[in-house]
Order: structure tokens, then sequence, then C-alpha cells
């Protein structure tokens, strides 16, 4: 048996190349007029300002609208911008003069004006003074209430030359700061402006840029670098350059954009620098800057962006430092495909490829070939190593696959097809072969017991003691095979995903199947983490990640977003927060809401700077920062940044309103914002302007893919449209009436509302629809209505008289018919009964009767010649005709009338004996089969307006009886 002993050099490295940071680069290409930035302004609106050597573009982060000499700018080099009280615009146009923008229209100034000189560097509006400093090449004036104040210092305090490059306010006025080293105040409290030198610190600086951050004043420095004034006491940063640009982000760290115009041997590099903690960085390199002739920066406050100008290259766009990424080249290697990462308990980082160890040390690192480990000394137990075996036939073959702590700290490096290694972090030549047959996974439990699976194996082994023997315990489920692809442990339990499918964990010496348990769960798995208290989360294939509780390990949410079914990569939980990598950026969810069922979230993507695409592994250092492999080197997650940078919520406006698809001039009816054109009162339109078009957008300097537009029309709509990212709508012919139109934008990096812009307008009524039209329709067919009705009814009463008299003529003729046939049997029966009483020697009633007839022949041929009689005439007729019944059948019946009070008898007109037949009728067929006295009641009474209802009512045997003995009667006879 052969021992190689080999002594190798461990190489350290000091970091030559910077780790890499994300940035977006805007140019002309991207819609800026020029690539020469030279100014930054956030007006009160929320739009962003640039000024460029080719005109002032206006920037809602996603459109660019460009000013120049041509709309009334006074020069389209604009150098800097202020805005006053009032929300206009000053422009300081370099070598064209001083213009202000209300949103419609510039005015523009130049030296007929007042200016003392055209070529403007600096202003600044005073809010508590009401007036406008200005710094000239050749000196500084005030604009107030309409006039210029200038002042020479050529004149005023002798100096030959001023380049005014900053300007501050204080609470006596204005100071103006001179690249020359002449500094000058005006006091605003007298009532006499007056310039009087101004000194800054002990020194005579030159100062190309101001910037005021609470009580800190900072300068940029000549060509050096930059002052950072504080309580009278000033320190000076140098070799940094030109700054012409300061700005402070919430970090409390300065962006200082340098300039390198000057000889390249007298000036400083140039370029984008930072300052925090008096620690200067260039970082050029780490954001991919190529231009070292930096401008202005600024910083947007609501997202947390830097923007950074130059005058050669466009503007960068970069987002908080939440990402840093350490490409291969860092760590001196072309590719680096990172297989397993782990943090000791000194913070370092250790990472494996495939050939390669690196242990990452802050700005030092290690690194380890594969090959060193071919003939490192072998401290084997020889009861449970075998030396002869530990090298044969493994050579060609081997990489490193495993990277695991134990608990005291020490490092445990698996290579294929040999072993584990201890791996000695003080000193190499002290690595050792630690245990052979374990090729794959392996993992550590809180006892320091070790696990092992491999992704053929069918089983889960648990060895005893791994130092003194191969005895183990093999865990597997009847049902299927494990097939492990990775390890996970925590406290007493260990976990394993299978390479094909479902979940297991051992605690105690019991082995559970997860997915058996819960069929919900997710079959495939890809990584697991446990947060502070217990909770497991597994992130599985279909974008799923399931919570599972301590102890029970029984699931109690799942996290699931509809929309998202990226796979789940790696998760981690630190800082009360969970972590989850998808291929297209992060989630971070508090643990307090998961806990509550709550899935809100905020996610970052390549925005905010997460460019990688593929995960392998994921780990969490001391700090609680994220450490992530990949396949193609290092990235550092800062999760306290991503903490402190709370997204705040963004604006919805409303950009334009069309009629029937074109610009509508809405000043025609309503006065309007100069800013946006949209009316600023409640808008009265026409009945056929009722197809309107609303534009609307975010305003989103970060994200602008991220929004998702939701939106509503009140008088329509009850709800909110679902989210889509169209920032127009249309309504089509819409009905009358008042309409209130509300959007909003949901931003998926914050996962908040923005405040909903509303679009308030009225469709009138068209007069065909309004109430007096109306009105007017219904009164109008109300009217020929009742014209009709009246003409109906007036035809219907000429028809009903004709019918009247026709009836009235036939009535006629039947009375007269009735009484031509009542005339012969009555003077007959009459006759004989007047014989009867002559014949019986009853003289008296012979004369009575006989008066009686005669009263009843001369009415009847009185009636004979009228069409109607009274009703009095008709009753005393009945009264005589029954009278003479009566006596003719022996007082037979009794005949009474009834009339009803109201009726006058002598103003009631009917037609002559209409009521006698009936009478006679009642007498033949009623009364005269009685064998008592019979009754007759005659009764009228009033039925409606001038109808009247008359009864004949008798106690006789009636018509159908009287019938019937008239037949039998005729059968007797016969």
């Amino acid at each position: 048996m052969r021992h190689f002993i080999i002594i190798f050099l461990l190489f350290c490295y000091s970091i030559g190349n910077s780790q890499n940071y994300y940035s977006e680069h805007i140019s002309s290409l991207n819609g800026l007029p020029d690539n020469a930035i030279r100014a930054f302004y956030k007006d009160s609106r929320g739009f962003i300002w640039i000024g460029t050597d080719a005109g002032v573009s206006k920037w809602d982060g996603e459109h660019f609208k460009t000013y120049n000499t041509l709309d009334g700018l006074a020069g389209n080099k604009v150098w800097h911008i202020e805005e006053d009280s009032h929300g206009n615009l000053w422009f300081a146009c370099f070598g064209g003069g001083l213009s202000v923008f209300n949103g419609l229209k510039f005015k523009s100034y130049t030296e007929k004006d007042g200016l003392p000189n055209t070529a403007i560097r600096q202003i600044k509006y005073s809010d508590r003074f009401n007036c406008l400093a200005i710094g000239t090449g050749s000196g500084f004036s005030l604009y107030k209430d309409s006039t210029f104040y200038n002042f020479d210092p050529k004149v005023n305090l002798g100096y030959l030359r001023t380049i005014i490059t900053g300007i501050l306010e204080d609470d006596e006025g204005f100071l103006f700061f001179d690249f020359l080293m002449a500094h000058y105040k005006i006091n605003l409290s007298d009532s006499i402006y007056l310039a009087e030198r101004y000194k800054l610190g002990n020194e005579n600086y030159k100062v190309s840029a101001v910037y005021t951050s609470q009580s800190e004043k900072y300068f940029g420095w000549g060509r050096e670098g930059i002052l950072v004034q504080q309580n009278n006491q000033i320190k000076e940063f140098d070799s940094i350059g030109q700054v012409f640009g300061i700005c402070k982000d919430n970090q409390n760290k300065l962006w200082l954009a340098s300039w390198n115009g000057g000889n390249a041997f007298q000036s400083p590099p140039g370029g984008l620098f930072t300052i925090k903690n008096e620690k200067v960085k260039r970082l050029n390199q780490a954001y991919q800057i190529h231009s070292i002739l930096g401008w202005v920066s600024f910083y947007e406050k609501i997202q947390h962006r830097i923007f950074y100008g130059t005058i050669d290259n466009g503007l960068y766009k970069i987002p908080p430092q939440y990402f840093e990424y350490y490409p291969p080249d860092y760590f001196g290697e072309e590719e680096f495909n990172i297989k397993d990462i782990e943090v000791d308990h000194n913070n370092a980082i250790w990472m494996i490829s495939d050939s390669v160890l690196i242990i990452k040390n802050d700005d030092t690192y290690q690194k380890e070939n594969l090959e060193l480990f071919n003939n490192i000394p072998l401290k084997p137990n020889p009861e449970i190593v075998h030396t002869d075996s530990v090298h044969k036939n493994t050579i060609q073959r081997k990489h490193f696959k495993n990277l695991e702590f134990d608990h005291q700290n020490n490092a445990r490096l698996n290579i294929e097809l040999m072993g584990i290694f201890h791996v000695d972090k003080s000193d190499i030549k002290n690595d050792s072969y630690h245990i052979a047959h374990i090729y794959y996974q392996f993992k550590y439990d809180e006892a320091d017991t070790l696990f092992y699976a491999n992704v053929w194996d069918t089983c889960l082994r648990k060895y005893l003691d791994i130092n003194q023997n191969y005895d183990h315990i093999a865990y597997a489920d009847s049902s299927f095979a494990i097939h492990s692809k990775k390890l996970f442990s925590y406290e007493n339990e260990i976990w394993t995903i299978g390479r094909i499918e479902h979940t297991y964990f051992q605690r105690d010496g019991i082995f559970r199947n997860i997915n058996t348990e819960d069929s919900t769960i997710n079959k495939l798995v890809n990584d697991i983490c446990f947060d502070s208290i217990g909770y497991a989360y597994l992130g599985g294939s279909d974008g799923r990640v399931e919570i599972l509780a301590p102890i029970s390990r029984k699931k109690i949410f799942e996290i699931h977003h509809p929309k998202y079914n990226n796979s789940v990569q790696w998760l981690q939980s630190t800082k009360n927060r969970l972590f989850v990598g998808y291929s297209d950026g992060i989630r971070v969810y508090k643990l307090e809401n998961l806990y509550k069922s709550n899935s809100s979230h905020h996610y970052y993507g390549k925005s905010e700077g997460y460019t990688v695409s593929n995960v392998l592994n994921s780990t969490t250092d001391k700090n609680g920062d994220i450490w992530l492999g990949t396949d193609n080197g290092l990235l550092k997650i800062n999760t306290d940044l991503m903490i402190t940078n709370e997204p705040l919520a963004l604006k919805t406006i409303i950009e334009k309103i069309d009629i029937f698809n074109k610009p509508f001039n809405w000043s025609q009816i309503s006065p309007i914002d100069n800013w946006s054109g949209n009316p600023i009162k409640i808008p009265k339109l026409e009945s056929d302007q009722n197809h309107i078009s609303i534009y609307y957008h975010t305003i989103n300097y970060a994200n602008t893919d991220y929004d998702e537009y939701f939106y509503k029309l009140d008088g329509i709509d009850e709800e909110w449209y679902e989210a889509n990212d169209r920032k127009y709508v249309v309504f089509p012919h819409l009905r009358p009436g008042e309409y209130n139109f509300l959007v909003k934008s949901k931003n998926k990096h914050s996962g908040l509302f923005s405040e909903a812009a509303s679009f308030r307008f009225i469709i009138k009524t068209p007069w065909y629809q309004q109430i007096w039209f109306y009105s007017l329709i219904i009164l109008l067919i109300s009217l020929s209505l009742f014209i009709i009705y009246k003409k109906r009814i007036q035809i219907i009463e000429r028809k009903e008289q004709k019918k009247r008299e026709v009836f009235q003529k036939i009535s006629e003729l039947e009375t007269k018919a009735l009484q031509a046939q009542m005339n012969p049997h009555f003077l007959f029966n009459a006759l004989t009964s007047i014989q009867s009483f002559i014949l019986k020697n009853d003289v008296d009633e012979a004369l009575t009767y006989l008066n009686y007839f005669s009263r009843v022949i001369r009415m009847t041929l009185d009636f004979a010649s009228k069409k109607f009689i009274p009703l009095s005439d008709e009753i005393t007729y009945l009264k005589h005709y029954t009278a003479l019944e009566n006596m003719r059948f022996n007082k037979l019946f009794k005949f009474e009338i009834s009339i009803h009070p109201e009726i006058d008898p002598d103003t009631v007109m009917i037609l002559p004996m209409i009521t006698q037949i009936i009478v006679e009728n009642s007498i033949k067929h009623g009364i005269m089969h009685l064998s008592f006295p019979g009754e007759i009641i005659f009764t009228l009474e009033e039925h409606s307006e001038k109808t009247y209802k008359c009864t004949i009512k008798d106690n006789g045997i009636g018509r159908i009886a009287a019938q019937k003995m008239r037949e039998k009667q005729g059968f007797l006879n016969s």
C-alpha cells in the first residue's frame, strides 16, 4: 500500500474584478432627443423633466414628450429646471436665456428683457421669497415681481470673471457658488438687495455643484471630488473627478456624477461614484457604464431609483442594490456552474462546481481544484476504508457532488466515486479522506447523525456511527421507490424529495410519505425550507408553495397565484419573511401574513435587478442575506435593503379623452388643466357625443410592464373590470346620464393599488327625450285621443239616433198593429159586458162600465196620433182599463201602482199604451185562472240617467200553467 503526500499551495485571491449590479441604459434610441443629459427635475404632478442639449423632455417612465425652440423654448441646451409656487416650470437654457412654461405655452427672457447673460447654468426658486435666483457665465440675477435684479461681480465686487455652478437658499437669501473660487451672498431680508462675498470654509474652494441634505451641505470640489460640510467642518474626498451631479438615497448613500473632460493625466477618472460611511466606490464597471462624462444624478424617492446622466451616452436607471452578481470571471473562471453552496460558522460562503471549490470571505476568496484531492493524505479508519480501492478507476469520472457542515462546523466535501472528504479551513494540507462509498447526497441532523440517499437508491439510510462502521437503518416506502434528488435537514428531521415523485421525512425513527397522507400536496417538489418556528415550506413544479405546520406536518395553507405558474426553483426563510424564487423573479411574503392565510407579497424581477433564470441552490448567511448558486455565477440578495425599501403606491393619471376616436377641444365646454388638456369642471356633452375613448397610465419609472389596470364606469358598472395591461378603454353609444369613470392599477412589484384617477362627465338628454318633449307628446296624444273619442261618440250617437228612429217607427207600427188588433176584441168584449149588465137590469153597473169604456176609447183614439205621451196619461189609461176588466171579471184582481217619488209622471214621456199589453197578458194568462183574488202591481223606478225600469208583477198561475190549462181544455172540448 502506497501513501502519496504532496504539498500544494493554497491560493488566496484579492478581488480584482467587482461584483455586478443591474442598470438600464436609456438613450436617443429609446426616445430621448439627445444623449447629452444635463438636468433632472420631478415636478409636483409626478413627471420627470430631462434637460438635454436638444431640448427638454417630459417623461412618465414610458414615453418622452420633447419641447425645443420650435415650441418657444429660449434655447435647446437645458441645463437646469425649477418649479415655482404656481406649478410653472422654469428652464435655464445655456446660451439661449430663460424660459417659463405654464403647460400651454412658453415665455422666454433674453438680454433684451433684462437678463445680463444668456449662458445660464443654474437657477433656484424660493417659495419663501417668491423669487428666482439665476446664475450665468458673467454674474447672477434675481427675478422677482416681474423684474430682473442683476449683479455683476466684475462691477460690484471687482472680480474679472464668474461661472456660477451652484445656488443654495438660506434663511436670509441666496448663496451663489463660483467655479473660480469667488462665492457670493444676497440678503433678501433687506429692502435693498446687495451682493457680498461669501467664504466657503477656510479655503477658497472651487465649486462645481451643490447639494443639501438635512444639516449637511455637499459641494463638487474643483476637478478633485467633493466636500462635505457639517457644523462648519469640511471633509474632502478626492480622486473622483469634477463632480457636477450630487444626490442622496434613502440609505444615506451619496451618488456622484463625475466628469472627466480634462487632461487624462491631470484629471481623476470620472464616472459614477458612491460614498457611504466615508468609503468611496467607483461603479462604472459594476454597472457596465462606459462613459466617464457624468453630469447629473437624481434620486426618485417613490420607487427608489437613481438616475445617472452623462453628456455622451444618455442616462442610466439604477434600482436599489438588492442583487449583487458575481460572474465567473470574478473568481477567475470562464464558467462557474454552482452545484452546492453553504455558509460556515464564520459566515464564509462555500461553493462547488464540478471541479472547483471556492471559499469567499468578504473581498477575498480561496480556490481549490478537484485535482488537489486526488493525492491528499489518507487518514482513514482501516476498519471501514480500504485504501487500495480509493483511487482505482475513479480519476476520469469523478467530480464534486455535495458540500455540508456538521454542527461542530466541520466541512465535509463529497466527491463522486470517491467519497466524503474532511476539509480543513485553516490549512488545506490537513484535508483528509473521511468516508468512502458515499458518493451522493448526505445530511446531518441536529445530533450530527449522517443520512445518505441517491437518485438510484430506493431508500434513505441512517448511519448509526459512520466514524466506526457502516451499520445503518434503511427507511423505505413499500409502495414507492424514493430515488432521492435532494436532502434537507431541520432539527431532528431529515427530508428528501424524490427524483420521480413524492416527498418524505424521517423523525425519531418514523418514516412518512407526505403525499400519501395528503393527496393535495404537490408530488413534484423542487425545494424545501423551514422558518424559525418550524413551519415547512414546499415549493412545487406547478408554482405552488405549500405550508405544513410544525410537529403534525399537516398542510395549513398553500400559496397559489393562478396567473403565475412558473416552477419554484428555490426557497429561503429569513428575517420573518419567505423568499420564493422562480425563473422570472422573486416573491417575498411576510410570515405573519402567511400564518393568517394571506399571500400578499412583493415581487422582484429584472427591473429590480434579478436577471438570473436558473438557480441551482441557495443558502442564507449569518446576516440573513441570501446567496444563490446559479448555472453561471453567484448572486447575493441584500434582504435588509428589500425590507427597508418598502414600496409606495404609484399615481395613475388620465392622459387624454377622445370623442369618436378624435382629439376633442375640451376648452369649448369647460375650463381645462393646462398640463393635460382635460376638463377641470364636469363637462356636459351633447347626446351625439356619446362615443368616448379614455387613455390612462400609471406614472412608473421602475417597472411599467408590472402595472395591471382595473376600471369601472359608475352609472353602468357595479364592479371593477378584471385586471389587464391595456391602457385605454372605449365606451360606445353611452346613454344620456351622469357618469364617473374610475381607473387604478396594481403594481406587480409592490402589490399595491394606485390612487384611482377619475373623470366625471354628463351626456345630456336629447331634446326629443326630455320631460317637456314627452309631456308635449303626451298632451298631443291625449288631445288627439280626446278628439277621436268625441268624434267617435258623435258617430255612435248619430248611429244610435238613427237606430232609435228606426226602432221608434217599428214600435209605432207595432203599437198601431196591436191597437188595431186590440180594438175589435176590446169592443166586442166591452159591448158583451154592457149587454150582460142590461140583461141583469143592473143599469148602474152598465152606466159605470160604459163611462170607463168611453174614456178608454177616447184615450185610445187620442194616443193613436201621438208618438209619445206623458207617463201620467199612460197611468190614467191603465186605471180605466183595469177598472173595466175588474168589472168584467167581477173584481177578480186588485191593481196597485207604485212610482218612485223622484219621478215626475207629467214630464216623463213614453210610447203610448206600451204597458197596457203587458197588463192585459197578466190578466189573461195569470189572473183569470185563479180561484182567489189576484193582484197586479205596477212599479216604476229610475234605472239610470234618462232610463227607467218598469215592473208589472202579478200572482197569477203563469204563462206555462195557463198554456197547459188551455191545452187541456182544448182536449176536453175535442
